[in-house]
């Protein structure tokens, strides 16, 4: 951020760090030659306070600090090493053990504390913004940035960020999922024992396990090639599984009252995701099989694996690169045109409410005439009323 030494000389600020390798807040404090109270672990990296001032002969707020040279360091390492945080490199040639200077950049703005973030791959101005909660105008203007998509992977910028350096920890790790110690969940599914398996969906396996005592646990673990994802247990099991294998699952037929808390409560859930998430999200494979009922058979949609991100207005939507989802729930805008917004989901939540009110599934494999002339010459109210009747009110 160039000086502006009218306004202020100095200020603390924050280097928002992400390694390219695992690494301890011990070796990322001696990394930047502070003490490991000055650096704070974010979900995938490191917060670091820092001292940040504008030198005489810089034309940029800078940070010095110390680095001792490792075998093989040459500037271009080094560089590499600290990101795109080093404001120069040196021709001057590099001896192991030797301690050198290097001037990290940083930012100073009156009245608020400035983070140095460098940009990663697949980073928007309004990705990043949403992560740091701040926004995307006053960030546009503190970097003097005259487009919002004229950023690239490796730029450092500065993020407004008016409170303290923990609220700024607080914000990287707000809404994170918890890791798990993949050993932890191998314990707690009896090494993914086939008789706590119990389900399977397209993008992996679901198995019931208990951790640390709690069942409303959220997370995630990794363990050699697979990524395993921790959900809390929903007790009356998928929505699907009450219209359509009741009998064998031994659950009793859904009262009318409470089939229509079940659409509330997923029409609330798209609401969220489609209005009041940013970025905002897609889920692309709403369906009744990923609907899942608690103990009190309140629903909750499940199984983000399709989920789509949009960076712009919900409305607007995105092109896809390929059609997903299931056949029976995909919107025929989004099969025709290969175009997906929210809308998709709520065409896709209209057969899950037809399921809820008909007991009919998406698809039938019926295609008798006698099918087919019974449901388009009955009205609705007919046609639910058989199905409604003598049912308990929950």
């Amino acid at each position: 951020m160039p000086c502006n030494v009218s306004l202020t000389e100095s200020c603390l600020a924050s280097l928002y760090y992400v390694p390219e390798t695992p690494t301890t807040l011990e070796q990322s404090a001696s990394l930047f030659r502070v003490n490991s109270n000055s650096v704070n672990r974010t979900v995938n990296g490191f917060a670091v306070a820092i001292d940040c001032s504008c030198p005489i002969g810089h034309s940029e707020f800078t940070w010095h600090t110390d680095y001792k040279v490792q075998h093989g360091d040459t500037w271009e390492s080094i560089s590499e090493k600290f990101g795109s945080f080093v404001v120069e490199k040196n021709d001057k040639t590099l001896i192991e053990s030797q301690t050198i200077t290097i001037d990290l950049l940083c930012g100073c703005s009156k009245g608020v504390e400035v983070v140095s973030y460098r940009v990663e791959r697949g980073d928007t101005l309004f990705t990043i913004c949403s992560r740091f909660n701040t926004n995307v105008e006053v960030t546009a203007e503190l970097n003097k940035l005259d487009s919002r998509r004229f950023i690239h992977a490796g730029d450092v910028i500065f993020i407004p960020e008016s409170e303290s350096e923990e609220s700024i920890v607080s914000s990287f790790n707000s809404n994170r999922a918890t890791v798990f110690p993949y050993d932890e969940v191998c314990d707690a599914t009896s090494n993914f024992s086939r008789s706590l398996k119990i389900g399977q969906g397209s993008y992996g396996s679901v198995y019931l396990g208990k951790l640390r005592g709690n069942i409303e646990l959220i997370g995630y673990a990794a363990g050699g090639d697979s990524l395993f994802l921790i959900y809390e247990l929903a007790q009356n099991g998928a929505l699907s599984d009450h219209l359509y294998n009741r009998v064998v699952r031994g659950y009793k037929p859904l009262c009318w009252t409470t089939r229509v808390q079940i659409a509330l409560d997923a029409a609330k859930g798209l609401e969220y995701i489609h209005l009041h998430t940013k970025p905002y999200f897609i889920h692309r494979d709403v369906k009744s099989s990923n609907i899942l009922l608690d103990s009190g058979f309140r629903a909750k949609i499940a199984d983000f694996g399709l989920v789509k991100l949009l960076e712009h207005s919900p409305d607007v939507g995105t092109a896809a690169s390929r059609i997903v989802g299931t056949f029976g729930y995909l919107a025929p805008e989004y099969v025709r045109d290969g175009r997906v917004n929210t809308k998709s989901d709520v065409y896709s939540f209209g057969v899950v409410l037809m399921e809820l009110l008909t007991g009919q599934p998406a698809l039938s494999r019926d295609a008798s005439p006698e099918t087919v002339q019974y449901v388009e010459h009955r009205s609705l109210v007919e046609y639910m009323a058989p199905l409604v009747q003598g049912l308990c009110r929950r």
